[in-house]
């Protein structure tokens, strides 16, 4: 196993890879070519006093650097080669030990097991490339994870392939009372769970889906006084959610938006 020393806004990180494309996505975090207004949002948000919840924890991308500034970060993916690689970079990184908990499953609307994989009819199948799996994962509701692990969240980050329309709406009466800022990637694109997701026909029915789910997202964020768009670094109405760019981004830098009640935030 190889290693590679990474920066991010001045917190230092051991990497371990094992090809190339591992090596080369880390060296392009580093540069800021890999959504560099992600990390600026963290690095403003997240501080010592946080408590933060990491929702798709992928690689360690995100989680390694929230976990460096916060207090106490909870990671979650449904993916066991995920958990492996962050667990692998927290085994080198003495600074994040008992810092950061893991937790393999997936943040959902209710507890229960949901499958994942080839024919799933939930709204994101797991995509790992070589590591495609078909299985069943732990399926958990926000109040539910924040029980288990005795904390109340003040930041989350979501960047879930679509799995957003499915756990977003549960959490309403978590965002309300509770009011964390929230990082969200929408995934419009990746919405499979109808069979008009899945086929280049019936436009209108799957136009009326996506203002239907989008709806929902409203609906669950309402209690926010600003929505901003990140890519175009301004506040908007929430209602722009249901306009064409967001009902029809294909990836989470097109429609990453940040809920928050914060009245002063730094783009840099």
């Amino acid at each position: 196993m190889k290693h590679l020393e990474v920066d991010l806004f001045s917190h230092k990180f051991i990497i371990p890879f094992e090809t190339d494309g591992e090596k080369d996505l880390w060296l392009n975090i580093q540069s800021g070519a890999w959504e560099p207004q992600t990390l600026k949002l963290i690095n403003f948000f997240v501080t010592k006093n946080s408590v933060a919840l990491d929702v798709g924890g992928s690689v360690g991308e995100t989680t390694i650097f929230i976990g460096s500034k916060a207090g106490k970060t909870v990671a979650v993916d449904p993916s066991p080669f995920s958990i492996k690689c962050i667990q692998g970079i927290i085994d080198l990184n003495f600074h994040l030990a008992g810092k950061i908990l893991l937790f393999e499953g997936a943040l959902s609307d209710r507890d229960e097991l949901i499958f994942f994989g080839r024919g799933s009819d939930h709204f994101s199948d797991i995509h790992f490339g070589v590591n495609r799996f078909d299985k069943y994962v732990e399926g958990i509701s926000i109040e539910s994870l924040s029980k288990r692990v005795g904390l109340d969240f003040s930041f989350i980050n979501i960047d879930i392939e679509g799995g957003e329309f499915r756990c977003l709406p549960a959490m309403r009466t978590y965002l309300k009372s509770h009011s964390p800022d929230l990082l969200l990637s929408l995934h419009p694109g990746f919405n499979v769970r109808s069979i008009f997701f899945r086929s280049n026909y019936f436009l209108i029915p799957k136009l009326i889906s996506r203002i239907y789910w989008n709806l929902k997202i409203i609906r669950s964020t309402k209690s926010y006084r600003f929505c901003v768009d990140v890519s175009r670094r301004r506040v908007i109405p929430i209602w722009t959610l249901l306009s064409p760019r967001f009902l029809s981004g294909k990836n989470g830098n097109e429609c990453q938006i940040l809920f928050t009640n914060k009245t002063a935030f730094n783009w840099e």
